[in-house]
């Protein structure tokens, strides 16, 4: 582990800290303030992750520093994060240590042969509440995040109103990225920190290691409800972070993602729509409603993260007084280029788009209309809805790798996937001649997938492993 090291502070340090004092992380008195702050710079500098001691304000206080290292400064500080919630959680419920040995010997004629393998496998679960975030910095190339929890957390690190749900939360977010990301960050930093002071957060997390040197780890973290509204009430940086403070209220139904869909299209990298339709009113229409609704449209389908396909069929009949009547089908087809499946398939009612006219231009015009009206809020409603839960469970990505020449190929590339810190699960399909198929469901921006997977192939030992590109756009690995 790297050595941390404290900057050294002298005025601007003590104006940074009075910074941190007005946002008030959460209204903690300057005493507690000041007793967290020495303790915290007291780890830093002798690399403790976790300290626990008796505060005369906080009462019996632990708390825990993760680290992380990314690219990209906003996963970086989630993997801080995570990396402190882990140790945190193993310190308070414990960890579970599974441990297995085995040595093989034969012979292959006057040569012995031996084998031995080991695995020591440990596990951590828990359910921690009023955990908040104290500080977060960058020393030494890596990221840390300093979560705390206490006896009296609950009276410093919220003002939760049981009869309507409220709760004040606050967001912090590194600025090496500039102000308007790490606003961004922030914001979305306090709304998940605001759900799991109301419900919680689960998490397990489980590492295992083989033969003393391959090390792959995985961690998870589940929290409970959703914002329903909120309002920020600071907004304040220093020179290091930025911080956002809101009160916002929280509701265990499904979310409806009104204010927060913004933070959850962010978290999903802004994801992107091509309309392709036949019809040029239909696309207009389409178009239009995805702006209104603060989806990105662009013109180029292969760059597009979603390919919305919209096909229109009529139907025209003899109605009354030797009038004519239409109906109008509109079938909608939203696909992801990085998975096999649809992102959705909505239909409209045909009976809902009945118009009698003795004019051809005026039934078919309304009767477009009435097509389009039918289909618009189960459309955008299934859109937020499927991306809320991509949010908060993952997108389902496609990975294959073609051509392979040894079944350690298939073994070492579903370890390296299962290692990236954003994967969620691998599931992986029967193998097809040399063609294996592997289904990720992954917690980031599944174009930056790849890359992550290139970068971890030479650990395990898939040298020569390059990226295909294909018509469908799930991500093709070949040798």
């Amino acid at each position: 582990m790297p050595m941390l090291k404290m900057r050294s502070g002298g005025k601007e340090s003590m104006i940074n800290r009075f910074l941190s004092l007005l946002v008030g992380v959460l209204m903690l008195p300057v005493i507690a303030q000041a007793s967290l702050d020495s303790r915290v710079e007291e780890m830093l500098e002798s690399d403790q992750l976790l300290s626990m001691y008796e505060d005369n304000t906080l009462g019996r206080t632990v708390i825990a520093i993760g680290l992380g290292m990314n690219r990209s400064a906003s996963v970086a500080q989630e993997m801080s994060r995570q990396d402190a919630l882990k140790t945190l959680t193993t310190f308070l419920k414990g960890e579970r240590l599974t441990a297995v040995d085995r040595a093989e010997q034969g012979w292959k004629g006057n040569q012995v042969l031996e084998a031995y393998y080991s695995s020591i496998t440990t596990e951590v679960e828990g359910s921690l509440k009023s955990v908040w975030t104290f500080r977060i910095g960058e020393l030494d190339g890596m990221t840390y995040t300093v979560l705390v929890i206490s006896e009296n957390s609950r009276n410093y690190t919220e003002e939760m109103d049981d009869q309507n749900n409220t709760v004040k939360a606050q967001g912090v977010a590194s600025l090496s990225s500039g102000v308007d990301v790490a606003r961004t960050t922030a914001l979305n930093n306090a709304l998940r920190n605001a759900v799991e002071q109301y419900g919680g957060v689960q998490l397990a997390a489980k590492t295992t290691i083989e033969n003393a040197e391959k090390y792959q780890g995985k961690l998870s973290t589940v929290s409970s409800g959703h914002v329903s509204r909120y309002k920020i009430e600071v907004e304040t940086q220093d020179s290091d972070n930025y911080y956002v403070t809101i009160v916002a209220e929280i509701s265990d139904s499904v979310p409806k993602g009104e204010e927060n869909f913004s933070v959850v299209k962010e978290g999903l990298g802004r994801p992107t729509f091509a309309i392709e339709s036949g019809h040029i009113e239909v696309a207009r229409s389409i178009r239009e409603l995805f702006s209104e609704q603060g989806l990105d449209v662009v013109s180029d389908s292969e760059t597009a993260r979603y390919r919305v396909k919209a096909d229109v069929q009529t139907h025209e009949y003899d109605a009354m007084a030797g009038m004519k009547g239409m109906r109008t089908t509109i079938r909608v087809r939203i696909h992801d280029r990085f998975s096999n499946e649809d992102l959705l398939y909505i239909i409209s009612d045909p009976d809902k788009s009945v118009e009698i006219s003795d004019s051809a231009v005026l039934r078919q015009r309304n009767s477009l209309n009435y097509a389009i009206d039918d289909i618009e809020g189960e459309l955008t409603g299934s859109i937020r809805k499927a991306f809320v839960d991509q949010f908060n469970n993952g997108s389902k990505v496609t990975v294959t790798l073609k051509n392979f020449d040894r079944m350690r190929d298939v073994d070492e590339l579903l370890a390296c996937i299962e290692s990236l810190p954003l994967t969620r699960s691998v599931t992986v399909s029967p193998i097809q001649k040399r063609d294996v198929t592997y289904d990720v469901i992954y917690l980031g921006d599944p174009s930056g997938l790849q890359l992550d997977i290139l970068k971890q192939a030479q650990s395990y030992r898939l040298q020569g492993l390059k990226v295909k590109s294909t018509k469908d756009g799930t991500i093709q690995m070949t040798f």
